[in-house]
């Protein structure tokens, strides 16, 4: 079935974009979730002109990236989670917690997608993650501490 899709999917594409897909992909998660719609003559026209206007805000975006990982150079940020007394965390620290409390130190916001987490940290301690923008990468240190 071919649909364009209205927002990003991770494992799909951009918005604008038309693809194929099963039928039951799209008809039981793409469609009702918003994601996509399904392409006629008219949308197919119109997603290709969304495209570039995507693929150019993308790049403006990177480029500003590019600036902000400079920034995050020798930035540390201290997360306090809920621990138990051998350090495993009641709750997961993700990608969204980190932008969350980055916000909130240096007053810039960033999308998760920029944020490389492999999995989500569930131990106290401290940790490097990688924030990576186009080929440009950066390091941020991250400390968790047990909340008292």
């Amino acid at each position: 079935m071919q649909i364009v899709l209205v927002k990003k999917v991770k494992t799909l594409g951009n918005p604008g974009e038309v693809k194929n897909v099963a039928r039951g992909y799209a008809t039981n998660f793409l469609i009702p979730q918003g994601f996509a719609t399904p392409a006629t003559p008219g949308l197919i026209k119109e997603a290709k002109i969304r495209s570039r206007k995507f693929d150019k805000a993308a790049v403006v975006d990177d480029s500003a990236m590019v600036a902000f990982i400079k920034e995050l150079e020798g930035v540390e940020l201290a997360i306090k989670a809920k621990a138990n007394e051998k350090g495993n965390l009641f709750a997961s620290i993700h990608a969204a917690d980190i932008v969350e409390e980055l916000a909130k130190k240096i007053s810039k916001s960033i999308d998760e997608e920029y944020i490389m987490l492999k999995e989500p940290i569930k131990k106290v301690g401290e940790y490097e993650v990688e924030v990576k923008a186009g080929d440009k990468k950066g390091i941020l240190k991250l400390k968790i501490e047990p909340q008292v």
